[in-house]
């Protein structure tokens, strides 16, 4: 099975002052210096870096997790927002589970918060995991599950658009309380990225591995 927080903004560029350059010449004829004419020098300006920053500006935001999801509306043809999300590693005893929100503009999970303070953050999970494999028999692989609220977001609790109108996620009947998922992840893939896009409607549902 198969999908997802740029730099916000470069530094300005710095500038330097300059004395006012001379009339541009006819084309084909370089610009001579008068010989009695001295021509005033002044050094340039150290950069002021900090200066050039704007402090306002957010810090980048984090590379997406190695698990990522994305929620389409097949009944609007739109990003699915606002859907509370669960994802659990369900192959160990600890079960550590992460939820997020989808994104309201684009239906995309691509960063997830530990539900408990002692569950390790998931940029250290898929080291932990690569440790577990190497200690368990020949083809172990991790069984991971998504739970996505899909009763709340059809019944207008958590829609996009507002209460009523057509296709949003409001006021529509489902058949699925919930949908779950569940997925292998195998720590040596080579492409070290699990992206699960659901396409969802109020009576079914279709999922693969993304890219």
């Amino acid at each position: 099975m198969a999908s997802t927080a740029s730099d916000p903004s470069a530094a300005a560029p710095l500038s330097t002052s300059h004395d006012p350059a001379p009339e541009a010449p006819e084309a084909g004829i370089a610009p001579s210096a008068s010989p009695s004419a001295e021509v005033p020098t002044s050094p340039s300006p150290e950069p002021d870096i900090d200066s050039s920053l704007d402090p306002s500006l957010d810090p980048s935001p984090p590379s997406p997790d190695f698990i990522t999801t994305h929620v389409l509306d097949q009944v609007s043809g739109t990003p699915a927002g606002n859907i509370n999300t669960t994802l659990t590693l369900i192959s160990t005893k600890s079960r550590p589970s992460y939820t997020a929100l989808t994104n309201p503009q684009t239906g995309r999970i691509s960063n997830w918060t530990p539900t408990t303070e002692k569950t390790a953050p998931m940029e250290q999970v898929l080291p932990i995991l690569m440790v577990i494999k190497s200690q368990s028999a020949p083809g172990w692989k991790s069984v991971w599950s998504l739970r996505f609220d899909t009763g709340e977001y059809w019944e207008g609790k958590a829609g996009a658009k507002g209460e009523g109108q057509e296709g949003g996620g409001r006021g529509r009947e489902t058949f699925y309380p919930e949908v779950e998922i569940k997925f292998y992840v195998d720590p040596e893939d080579s492409r070290r990225h699990w992206h699960v896009p659901v396409l969802l409607g109020p009576h079914g549902y279709t999922t693969y591995r993304g890219s």
